[in-house]
């Protein structure tokens, strides 16, 4: 089949729609932030409330094991033990009581992504423990608030 052109001298045929199109000379866009919705002060403000839960946990007889553990599942806040029990805590916060509890926050979804993230904490950095549970600690304005077996799985 001969090349053909048409009025406005583009390729058409076979060879066209095999050809590679001429790239924009357009400037890139800028790169979207690599979280969004997670704007820095929120970041302190996560940091603090975790901050204050560990005071409380540690105060309540907690051991800390580790804080802010991540991996390709996703992350768990704050991993404590009390004995032979390996503890899960999510932390939540609130400024204040306006729009809910803090723990209202933690939805069956965010309680199965922390599920998963633990068992892939078990498997991976501590198999000997057996007895494990999943704590809340809520901070709404000044009160911080720990909810012991807030969920079983």
């Amino acid at each position: 089949m001969p090349r053909t052109f048409s009025a406005d001298l583009t390729r058409s045929g076979p060879v066209a729609a095999s050809r590679p199109r001429a790239r924009s000379r357009a400037r890139p866009r800028a790169r979207p932030p690599a979280r969004p919705g997670r704007h820095p002060a929120t970041i302190v403000v996560g940091a603090s409330a975790e901050h204050r839960a560990v005071a409380a946990l540690e105060a309540a007889g907690y051991e800390i094991v580790e804080r802010n553990f991540r991996c390709k599942v996703g992350e768990l806040d704050i991993i404590a033990r009390q004995g032979d029990l390996l503890i899960f805590v999510e932390v939540r916060s609130r400024g204040n009581a306006d729009h809910g509890h803090a723990a209202e926050m933690v939805y069956p979804s965010k309680q199965r992504k922390v599920a998963r993230v633990a068992r892939f904490y078990l498997d991976t950095r501590d198999p000997s423990y057996r007895r494990v549970r999943f704590d809340v600690v809520a901070i709404t304005g000044a009160t911080i608030e720990l909810i012991e077996d807030a969920w079983r799985i």
